[in-house]
Parts: C-alpha cells; structure tokens; sequence
C-alpha cells in the first residue's frame, strides 16, 4: 500500500492519511463500477468503456488498486496524496515511477503470466495511473497532465522534449524522465531508449480526486449512487461508507469484486438497490413477456356463464404459495386438472404482492436451445445473467407452465436446464413449474431434479410434489 508523503514511507499521521484516502479512492472506483453505463470513467476513458472489477493489493509493481474494463483493458493504479516535483528516489514521484517502470517491464515481449492483467500493456486499452488530491502541487496536479497528454499525440519516432510547451512543462517532464532512466537502469542494467521511454510515458495518466469527507469526489460518488444505482436515493450515505468498508477489506485480504459482488454487498448491509442499468431493458422485456403470459392465461383461471365470467377459486393455489415461500416446486396433476390455471393464479397473486415473476409458457416458445430462447424472448445478455443482476432485497419467482407441452425434445431439454440453473442462482429465487403427472413419471432427468437438488448446494433445494385440484 502506498504511504502517501514525500518523506515518511510507514506509520504516523502520514500513514493513516494514506490508507484512509487510498479506501476511499478504491470506493470512488467501485461506485464507477456501479454505476456502469452512466459515467466515464476516469473521465477520459471512451464513453463505451465501463469498469467491470476491482482488485486491491495485487502484488503487482503498482498494486494498490487494479480496475478491469469492459474491453479487456487493465488501469494499474498508484494512490498517493500528496505528490510534488522532487528528484528524490524515496519521494512520492520518485516511488510511484518506479512502479510503473517496473510494471511496465514485468511482462514485456511474450512473458505472460496467470492472470488476466499478467500481459503486456496495450496503449489501446490499458493504463498506469497516479491517482492524487488537490493537495499536491501544481506541477503533478496541472503541468504533468497536460504534458502527458501531448505525449499521447506523438508519433511513435517522435522526440519528446517537443512535447513541453513552457518552462513549467519542461521542468516536470524532465523530472518525470530522470526517474524513469534511473529505475530503467537500476532493473536492466541498460540503457532507455527514446522510443521504449515514450512507449512508456504514452501509458500515464495522472488524475486528481478528492474524496475526503464533505469534497467533491465524495459528493460525486453520493450523487452517482442516488441517481443510478440505489432504489432509496436516502441511503447514499450507508451505502458509500459500506464501499468504503468493504474496500479496506479488499486491501486486507488482497481481494476485490466485480459489479454482481459489489451489490451482493450492498443488499447484505440492507442497501437497497436497482439492477445494474446494462441489465434494465432485458428486465423489463421479461416482466412485459410474463405479462402476456399471464393475460393469455387468464381465461384457465374463470368460467364464463353467460355475460358472466366466474372467478375459480382453487384451495391448492394457497398451498402452492405458501409451499413455495420454502421449496421449489413442482405442480403434477392429470390432464385438465387445472394446473396452468393454478399457476396462472399464483404469479397473479405474487405480481399482487409486488413481487418480481418471470412466467413463461412453455407450449408458446420454440426454445430450441438456452440461447434460442434467448432470442426468441428478445434478450440482449444470456438468460441466466439476467436473474443474476435482477437485484431486489425480496423474494423473486421463476414460473414455468406444462413442461408436458415441450414442441421438441430440444425444447423440454432447454427448459430442464433453466430449472437446474436457476436452482444455483441466489437464494432468493424460487423456482415452480407445471406437469402431468404421466410425464413427470416417464422423465427421468426431471425426476433427478425433483429428488436431488440437495446436491445442487443450495437450502432448501428439494422441489415438493403438490397436486392441483
């Protein structure tokens, strides 16, 4: 972890400043992540980059904090508060150069090593990053930017003391270049070359955040989970000093998360919050989809006498809801015994109640394969994913009618298998599905699910028989 003071490199004041600040920049980050399609991160990332993970700690030559993008791209991030122009090899520039020279060489050529981000650097997608406060001086703050930025628009032969237009420019530029020849020479013992030397200097960005409390990267960071990502824009607070938490637990234990974890975590400590905003349209689509169903539905659940439509009131529709609070189920009757009607009566109960219920028909959908019926139902991510970033504190429903009305062997084997998939999603979805009681005795993969889903891992997974009556 870096300590972030030009003269003292553990302990103190000093110390407790660094690792405070350095928390909150890694929570700055995971509310980018949160917040995905809404924000450009580290301002100056292409506006179809988003940040998907975070590490922190990684053991990597920059290791305080490593986001992973959207675009297989990698931003190794150095975090140091304060940063002035000095010389010194022990200072704040000194050190956070040193890391990115390192970093730089670490897997150059065809050296790769295990991880994803153990590769050489693409300028095309990936990053060295100081990340600092507006407490460092004017010449990292202002001059040094902007001198990198002029440096990305070089040719690959270009010279690069052309590149500093001043005379404040031109000083931080050569402070910059001496720490890099130096930490070049110390690890090669070589020699840099001009051309290897602006490769390099192409990679860094320098970025100024304030997130201490009450600054405005901490407001931004409020503001973005407010509007973007929490249903009750009220528990900003809770829930950016539960980022802060969970990323001082990152550090400790060298861990991270990806978007899904990240709300994971935050709906275990009660924040409540909405699907990330990439998932919102296929949400939407399967919520319109379940409610076609179930008006295509409706007339199984009434009898009409003459003008008169008779609701049925079906006593195993309230057994099948409360069964359901417990187990995953499975619905068996004879044909014409009223169990799509009972079904019908069921997710219209759960949407009652506000409930989140996907409702599909199975003798309506083709679903050839997982990703058919993907298509079929207008998804634009795979169908699994979708239920996984279907965020709600409560209870969620997946409700598939007839599994004895398969159009192919293909179609009920798709179906066989959203069930067992969906049975090793989150706790909170419930799973209920429909068949005669012929099919369920002459299915053998469905008889597996109904007898083994203990085996699946996740309590209680054992679907319950009921008869529809």
């Amino acid at each position: 972890m870096s300590v972030n003071d030009e003269h003292t490199s553990s302990g103190g004041v000093a110390a407790q400043i660094g690792f405070g600040y350095q928390n909150r920049v890694a929570a700055w980050m995971c509310v980018q992540i949160l917040a995905e399609r809404d924000v450009t991160p580290l301002r100056r990332l292409n506006t179809s980059v988003t940040f998907d993970y975070i590490r922190c700690e990684t053991g990597q030559p920059i290791d305080d904090i490593l986001l992973g993008t959207s675009e297989a791209g990698h931003a190794f991030i150095n975090v140091k508060h304060t940063v002035t122009k000095s010389r010194g090899a022990g200072s704040a520039l000194g050190s956070a150069i040193d890391q990115f020279v390192r970093q730089f060489l670490s897997y150059r050529g065809h050296v790769r090593g295990q991880l994803p981000w153990e590769r050489q650097l693409d300028p095309k997608v990936d990053r060295l990053v100081l990340v600092t406060s507006s407490k460092s001086s004017a010449p990292i703050k202002q001059h040094l930017p902007r001198v990198l930025l002029q440096l990305r628009d070089l040719p690959r032969n270009g010279r690069i003391d052309v590149a500093a237009t001043n005379r404040e420019e031109e000083e931080i530029l050569a402070v910059v270049r001496g720490h890099i020849a130096r930490v070049w020479r110390e690890s090669t013992g070589q020699d840099l070359a001009e051309e290897e030397e602006l490769e390099l200097l192409k990679l860094l960005w320098v970025e100024t955040l304030d997130v201490e409390e009450d600054t405005a990267g901490e407001r931004e960071a409020k503001d973005l989970l407010r509007a973007v990502v929490l249903n009750d824009p009220g528990q900003a607070d809770a829930a950016w000093s539960a980022l802060i938490t969970a990323c001082d637990g990152y550090a400790s234990r060298q861990g991270g998360a990806d978007r899904l974890s990240l709300y994971q975590h935050l709906l275990t400590a009660g924040i409540r919050v909405k699907a990330p905003s990439s998932y919102r349209k296929d949400i939407e689509q399967l919520r319109a989809q379940s409610e076609q169903t179930l008006r295509a539905l409706q007339e199984l659940s009434t009898i009409r006498v003459g003008e008169r439509e008779v609701k049925i009131q079906r006593p195993s529709t309230q057994s099948l809801r409360s069964a359901l609070e417990q187990t995953p189920v499975v619905v068996v009757g004879e044909p014409g015994a009223g169990k799509s009607g009972a079904m019908h009566d069921l997710a219209a109960a759960l949407l009652q109640e506000d409930k989140d219920v996907v409702f599909l028909a199975v003798d309506r959908l083709e679903a050839r394969s997982l990703n058919a019926l993907r298509q079929e139902l207008n998804l634009e991510h795979d169908l699994l994913e979708v239920p996984k970033n279907w965020q709600d504190e409560g209870p969620a429903f997946l409700a598939i009618d007839a599994l004895d009305a398969a159009r192919s062997e293909a179609s009920a084997q798709t179906f066989y298998d959203l069930i067992s998939l969906t049975l090793r999603l989150p706790q909170h979805w419930r799973v209920v599905a429909s068949i005669r009681r012929f099919d369920l005795r002459h299915h053998t993969r469905l008889q597996h699910l109904v007898a083994a889903n203990l085996s699946l891992g996740v309590v209680p997974r054992t679907p319950k028989a009921l008869t529809a009556r």
